[in-house]
């Protein structure tokens, strides 16, 4: 999941909101299938979803 102008840090809580379905439906199935996913934050000045080259794993 890339995230603009966000970062993950170990041992904090995050509020979030998640309305995209298929990431709706990802959120849903990672628990089930004993997956993570990552959070990475978007590269700036890119103006599309390019990622940072680090990400988190969540």
């Amino acid at each position: 999941m890339i995230l603009p102008n966000f970062m993950l840090f170990l041992e904090v809580i995050i509020s979030h909101h998640i309305f995209e379905p298929r990431y709706r439906r990802m959120q849903s199935d990672v628990p089930k299938l004993h997956r993570m996913f990552a959070v990475a934050m978007r590269r700036s000045g890119t103006g599309s979803k390019i990622p940072m080259p680090v990400a988190c794993m969540a």
